[in-house]
């Protein structure tokens, strides 16, 4: 089983028409995705100068964890539901975390233990 930690951000554009249908069914979809196994954030954004366009940042235990997810019951049904509602494919994008080698022996400045990303 793949461990490594998976964050995901899928973008989703409705058709005009289809706008209010589909951000119900996503906002459905948000506590049985977050009760998935291996779920460790799963929140939906609508974009505010585009209301058809809507975001979803998932982070999951482990690419097996977000797989498990796509073959769950309520992905399924959202997916028939909102099989004719995008006005274009949905756009999954995986991202990892990024990880510099900065040697055991350089000193950092700050001697906080608070985490330093990139």
């Amino acid at each position: 089983m793949n461990s490594v930690v998976l964050p995901l951000v899928v973008d989703v554009y409705a058709k005009p028409d289809k706008i209010e249908h589909v951000k119900q069914v996503l906002f459905d979809l948000i506590e049985p995705a977050r009760k998935s196994e291996g779920c460790m954030k799963y929140r939906l954004y609508e974009n505010v100068v585009d209301a058809a366009h809507f975001t979803i940042v998932t982070q999951w235990a482990s690419e097996d964890a977000y797989e498990d997810h796509l073959q769950s019951d309520c992905v399924k049904k959202a997916t028939e539901l909102l099989k004719d509602d995008f006005s274009k494919p949905a756009d999954v994008k995986k991202y990892k975390h990024v990880h510099l080698d900065r040697g055991s022996n350089k000193k950092t400045k700050n001697s906080s233990t608070f985490c330093i990303i990139l």
